[in-house]
């Protein structure tokens, strides 16, 4: 994480979040979190870690100053959804979830928890690829079956456009 000298790394099987000392490569704290902790995402200032629950619809908030969870949202309406990955904008006001099994893209208010929108997208999305949000135009996203990259709008909550054959 940003400014802090830690690693987060998830452990799936233990539902536990490992921090590691960059400085001394050492585990200086195991987090206990919700089911089946897969893809993690550092928010840029470093304060906030977010952990996607594959085995929910989930996110697991982990605050880097205490190295506690101390949230966890929803990250689709669906409770039968698997969320597989998040990405966190750079102004850190939303943070967008990819899950499995009913194939959504979907965009979390920070400050509140609130799932503002979803956006419904074929074959499994694996990736959070990059929010662009910053920019006005929306984020990639990867999806798991096939070789496909989809451009998301933010404003529009829909497919904007696809990029066939990228990986």
């Amino acid at each position: 994480a940003p400014g802090t000298h830690k690693a987060y790394v998830t452990n799936e099987t233990s539902n536990t979040v490992s921090v590691i000392s960059t400085m001394t490569r050492e585990i200086v704290a195991t987090i206990p979190v919700p089911l089946d902790p897969h893809h993690i995402r550092t928010s840029r200032d470093g304060r906030r870690v977010y952990v996607s629950e594959f085995a929910t619809n989930r996110v697991a908030i982990i605050d880097t100053g205490t190295d506690k969870m101390i949230a966890e949202v929803d990250a689709t309406s669906s409770t039968s959804s698997r969320t597989h990955s998040v990405w966190i904008t750079r102004d850190r006001k939303t943070l967008w979830a990819a899950s499995e099994v009913t194939n959504e893209v979907s965009a979390i208010d920070v400050a509140t928890g609130k799932l503002l929108f979803e956006i419904s997208v074929p074959n499994r999305p694996s990736e959070v690829l990059l929010a662009l949000i910053e920019h006005g135009g929306g984020l990639l996203h990867r999806q798991r079956l096939g070789d496909a990259v989809r451009h998301l709008g933010h404003r529009e909550h829909g497919l904007l456009r696809q990029l066939s054959g990228a990986a």
